[in-house]
């Protein structure tokens, strides 16, 4: 009976984090595709090259190049991504049962935490929870 508690709540494990990478991945892509797509409305992007001085590059002008490779790598790779996350969920949802739960249950028994009661899951909630407001507040105020 344990053993099969203990798959159950991997499972259950496995499904949370397959939901939350999938939106990870897709809020990363969406708001790459609002970066570019700002360039490309404004017609100018900040590029930062390595080693040396950030420059803005503008669409007409003598860097237009480097302005549409950046601005066309964030709509692709962004566009991408933001349709990976949908991807997994649906494959989630239509996919044959037995491979999902067997994949589900795997990712779930990989976890770190998986049936370590040194760590409560309160406590990692709450220090998530923690790390994403302080790096909002941090964001909200140089704003």
């Amino acid at each position: 009976m344990r053993k099969h508690t203990n798959l159950i709540s991997a499972k259950r494990r496995g499904f949370i984090r397959t939901f939350v990478s999938a939106l990870i991945l897709s809020s990363f892509g969406f708001l790459l595709v609002l970066w570019g797509w700002d360039g490309w409305t404004s017609g100018e992007i900040m590029v930062h090259p390595k080693g040396s001085q950030a420059y803005l590059a503008g669409a007409g002008g003598p860097d237009s190049d480097a302005f549409s490779l950046k601005v066309w790598s964030c709509l692709l790779v962004g566009g991408a991504l933001s349709l990976v996350g949908p991807a997994m969920l649906l494959y989630l949802l239509l996919g044959p049962r037995e491979r999902i739960a067997k994949g589900l249950t795997d990712v779930g028994l990989r976890s770190p935490t998986a049936g370590s009661p040194g760590v409560p899951a309160w406590l990692v909630a709450v220090v998530l929870i923690s790390l994403f407001s302080f790096f909002g507040y941090i964001a909200f105020r140089a704003a």
